[in-house]
């Protein structure tokens, strides 16, 4: 698709400086959905851990990361497949599976849109209706997947990056068994953040790759960490899309570290979901006409629809004055100027976000 930029993303801190001109380390940063915990204790531990092991090269099977992963998840390790974060693995995706077709809806993450635009393939996007609050039309998706051309990569957000929509193990099940030429990706990313901290990957049919990022619970992006799970032949296929060493040394002493610690990830989730309502209900006191229409779903993030056509946009610009920085949207995306993204954090930085933008929202009014 024209217009997708795979630099194009939240959590820019040296972009937003440049654009705010405040210093990086003074900006409160929205556009990223990390675990508003922070990185875990022992972090630093697992840094020299990497350290010590930097005069080699890093082990290319990741055996470390991967016996974590089946000790975390209950399968073999032959079913994960580790890299520098999921988006080099979705990257790899339509290649290595070989496909000519691929569905997404849309509103979703972009990453999936462009990998399928790297590997020549035009995506078929099933459109989500903003009158239903973009939840997944599942019927729009199965018959699209039935048209398009074989095989087909249809790729499934669990939950749904912006928008929040959930994908239910039933209707991935029907999707994955509605032609014999048909992949799924279903990306789990914010999964352990929405509480679920197990994931279909034990129960996924053969079809299905389930995509994790240890980014996100973790709070660590500039790690980059993220793995498969699926079937040894599909993760085969990936793995000779990926350069010789995909996961550094560092990264593979964080997985292993990160995929032992279930305790972070659920209080991660436990505080999310404490600070989610809290909020919602501070934006939806902010007074504006008409009132600002919030998007919740069950992740570290909220979509959020301003009045105006370019309202998110604006406000945007004007929290960004102030040190706070948020995720806006353009046609390309599924989305347009009246939309934001904004990541759950703590209590004290929800406030300062809330009280900032109901100062914005009145001086745009006045």
């Amino acid at each position: 698709m024209k217009g997708l930029d795979h630099r194009s993303h939240g959590g820019n801190l040296r972009a937003l400086a440049e654009a705010s001109g405040l210093p990086a380390a003074s900006i409160l940063d929205f556009s990223a959905n990390l675990s508003p915990l922070g990185p875990p204790p022992w972090l630093g531990e697992a840094v020299a851990e990497g350290a010590a092991r930097v005069g080699a090269y890093p082990d290319p099977d990741s055996l470390a990361a991967r016996a974590a992963a089946s000790r975390r998840f209950g399968l073999p390790a032959g079913r994960f497949l580790f890299a520098d974060g999921a988006d080099s693995l979705i990257f790899a995706l339509p290649r290595a599976l070989g496909v000519a077709s691929c569905l997404a809806f849309s509103p979703t993450y972009s990453g999936y849109l462009r990998a399928c635009t790297r590997a020549g393939i035009e995506p078929i996007l099933v459109p989500l209706r903003e009158e239903r609050g973009f939840a997944p039309d599942w019927e729009a998706l199965l018959a699209a997947a039935r048209r398009a051309p074989g095989p087909v990569l249809a790729w499934l957000g669990a939950p749904n990056n912006p928008v929040g929509g959930a994908a239910p193990a039933e209707a991935v099940r029907r999707l994955a068994s509605s032609r014999e030429d048909i992949f799924i990706l279903l990306d789990e990313s914010f999964a352990e953040l929405s509480g679920d901290l197990q994931g279909l990957a034990a129960t996924a049919p053969r079809n299905v790759l389930v995509a994790r990022s240890l980014t996100k619970t973790y709070a660590v992006p500039g790690a980059r960490v993220g793995f498969l799970a699926g079937e040894p032949g599909l993760l085969a296929a990936v793995r000779a899309e990926l350069p010789a060493w995909p996961l550094s040394s560092f990264g593979e002493a964080i997985a292993t570290r990160a995929l032992a610690d279930e305790a972070w990830a659920r209080e991660g989730a436990r505080l999310v979901a404490a600070e989610r309502g809290t909020l919602v209900a501070a934006l939806g006191r902010i007074g504006t006409a008409p009132a600002l229409g919030v998007y919740p779903g069950p992740a570290n993030f909220l979509l959020v629809r301003f009045p105006g056509d370019s309202g998110a946009v604006d406000a945007a610009r004007a929290l960004l004055a102030r040190g706070i920085a948020t995720r806006t949207y353009g046609p390309e995306e599924g989305l347009d100027g009246r939309f934001m993204r904004l990541a759950v954090r703590t209590g004290a930085e929800n406030a300062r976000l809330a009280g900032a933008l109901a100062e914005v929202m009145r001086e745009a009014t006045r």
